[in-house]
């Protein structure tokens, strides 16, 4: 499957349910290495190959019509009423590898969003039970500003897709760097438009008042850290129950949604976005 959010991961075909992925990853050594009398100790980046297993997993949809109803969608309208529901749950299962997809986004982006913040932040978030949503008048400059810290922490470059809600999306379409562009309704999350190097996607399945924004780089060969969606097979199929003669289809798909890297959440970024001034005791108490 191919489309929305499936375009910002990297999608690799699975031979079996079990599936290798081999990628390239750096690690900063952890001091100075030694050095000759004279030289300035400095730190090493070594570059290394490794090795992690995908495990494929199962996932149906599934629906049963009437025998009567096939008939008279058939004869009043002319619709081939199975067929018409295989559609419907390939769109459904679509829009569900989205979902997880844009789950697994949230995730790593909320751990590297934690590792971050500074510890008078965290004392305060854990003591009074609550996180701090983040206050900007420029929404669109806000999101820039994370794409490049992404960029120098990653050391793979800027965020190229930032996924919001319509309610964010409305605040964002007003700033003129804002570029439309056609959206295809045909996907659970589709793109609204582009700013500066980054597509704009909206979640239509979250609340349209959402204030989380999600936002990340996407994974675009495969070798590199991030997120894998591997698919291993897509079988759809329809039988009659011979008890209540109703014909059911199914649609099962086996693939995996896997990060890959050794800090695969550098990539990606969650935080709560609300428009507007920061409260006045936020700015008192540096928070």
């Amino acid at each position: 499957m191919e489309g929305g959010l499936i375009d910002t991961a990297c999608v690799l075909p699975m031979n079996g349910p079990n599936a290798a992925i081999t990628y390239l990853d750096y690690a900063m050594d952890a001091g100075p290495q030694p050095h000759l009398e004279g030289e300035i100790p400095m730190q090493t980046l070594s570059l290394s190959a490794f090795t992690t297993v995908a495990h494929a997993e199962s996932y149906q949809c599934s629906t049963a019509i009437q025998k009567s109803h096939m008939e008279d969608l058939k004869s009043l309208h002319g619709v081939d009423a199975i067929e018409m529901s295989m559609d419907v749950l390939k769109n459904e299962m679509h829009a569900g590898i989205q979902k997880r997809l844009y789950e697994k986004y949230a995730s790593l982006g909320s751990t590297y969003r934690e590792s971050k913040k500074t510890k008078w932040r965290k004392w305060v978030e854990k003591t009074f039970n609550r996180q701090l949503p983040e206050y900007t008048e420029k929404p669109v400059s806000r999101i820039l500003k994370i794409s490049n810290q992404i960029a120098a922490d990653s050391r793979r470059g800027p965020a190229q897709f930032v996924i919001v809600s319509s309610k964010t999306l409305s605040e964002i379409q007003k700033d003129p760097r804002f570029l439309y562009v056609i959206q295809n309704r045909e996907h659970h999350f589709p793109i609204a438009g582009q700013i500066p190097g980054m597509n704009v996607y909206i979640n239509t399945g979250g609340r349209w008042d959402s204030n989380q924004v999600v936002i990340g780089r996407k994974t675009s060969n495969a070798g590199d850290p991030g997120v894998y969606y591997c698919e291993h097979s897509n079988n759809i199929n329809s039988y009659e129950d011979p008890i209540s003669m109703n014909t059911r289809i199914q649609f099962l798909s086996r693939h995996v949604i896997k990060e890959v890297g050794m800090t695969p959440h550098s990539l990606y970024y969650t935080e709560d976005m609300i428009i507007g001034k920061k409260p006045w005791w936020r700015k008192l108490f540096r928070l």
